[in-house]
């Protein structure tokens, strides 16, 4: 017979929370490297978008671009803006976007929505920010960690 307060039973006790304290850490750290490599892999993504975006613009001029930024935006619902120096917008819908961001950021969009956001000022004076929504990212980050267990 097992008493309540016998060694044994605290010892297995303690193993068991040492198991399950462990597993935590272990899917914590896995979601946290998983969610490390999607976002890098959408960062990938929206530098290429931008990089086409810039090949745009020396190729249709300015006022072009600006019109061709608003049929996009329009047309698809795109996270993108265009900028005078000032901040002031020329075509895009999105609002959030701080001015005078250069490089990568991540902002709280007005609905509730986490923007990653890559800022460039093209020639001419005028700031491109185009990003994407992390809400994908977070997902699939939860759906592989949550996959582990399973397999």
């Amino acid at each position: 017979m097992v008493l309540r307060h016998s060694f044994a039973w605290r010892a297995a006790a303690l193993m068991a929370a040492l198991v399950v304290l462990v597993c935590g850490l272990g899917f914590t750290w896995g979601y946290w490297r998983v969610e490390q490599a999607l976002a890098a892999q959408l960062d990938a993504a929206i530098a290429t978008e931008a990089e086409g975006y810039l090949e745009d613009y020396e190729a249709l001029g300015p006022q072009a671009f600006a019109l061709s930024i608003a049929a996009q935006a329009r047309r698809r619902g795109a996270v993108v803006v265009l900028r005078t120096a000032n901040g002031t917008p020329v075509a895009g819908l999105l609002t959030d976007a701080p001015p005078g961001l250069r490089g990568f950021g991540t902002v709280r969009a007005a609905d509730g929505r986490s923007l990653r956001l890559l800022g460039a000022v093209l020639p001419g004076g005028l700031q491109l920010v185009v990003g994407a929504d992390l809400a994908p990212v977070r997902r699939g980050a939860a759906a592989l960690t949550g996959a582990l267990p399973v397999a």
